[in-house]
């Protein structure tokens, strides 16, 4: 009974192989592509490497590529932002300076750390604009005070004007000095990203 037991399963097991063998559509790949009708046994090595390493090296070179790209656009985004603050330093006149300071404060940026120094930067460079735009009105407005008055005090309303301008002034370029090293600090980081 046992002999005859195993006959039969060894008989169905060739059966099954046989099907499977002539029916080599049903083992189609994902790509949609046949299969490869070689033997079974031959299939997990391709050039002498197993399967799964395989698998595992695609994947590796993939993060790797992964890896990169995040690496080039995060420099990308450091040389952008650093020429844009480069641009701001440079800049000596107020009206161009404001625009350029505008510019900076819309850059959209996706590193917190670039997010941070744009922040900073910003900060402390529309404290010196506001303190130089207000130095630069005191002294517009003293001018004027001197002509109209060029033997007498001023009046106690405009001298009000031009000390408030001046008050103002001097607050805003000290708070803009106490960001300043900030955001040096700041570039310095982004420099050395950029390269």
């Amino acid at each position: 009974m046992q002999v005859q037991v195993a006959r039969k399963t060894g008989a169905h097991a060739r059966s099954i192989t046989s099907k499977a063998r002539s029916c080599p559509e049903s083992v189609a790949n994902v790509s949609g592509h046949p299969a490869n009708t070689s033997r079974t046994e031959d299939l997990p090595h391709v050039g002498g490497t197993p399967r799964h390493l395989r698998c595992l090296l695609i994947a590796l070179c993939l993060l790797a590529a992964a890896g990169c790209d995040r690496e080039a656009a995060k420099r990308s985004e450091a040389r952008q932002l650093l020429a844009l603050l480069m641009r701001l330093s440079e800049q000596r006149e107020l009206a161009p300076r404001q625009q350029v300071l505008d510019e900076l404060g819309r850059l959209p940026l996706h590193e917190s750390s670039h997010r941070h120094a744009r922040d900073t930067c910003h900060k402390a460079h529309a404290g010196l604009l506001r303190g130089e735009t207000a130095q630069a009105l005191a002294k517009q407005e003293l001018e004027r005070a001197q002509t109209t008055h060029p033997n007498g005090p001023l009046p106690a309303e405009r001298a009000t004007a031009i000390s408030a301008l001046i008050t103002r002034s001097n607050e805003a370029l000290a708070s803009s000095a106490k960001l300043f090293p900030q955001c040096e600090v700041a570039m310095a980081q982004l420099t050395i990203e950029a390269r």
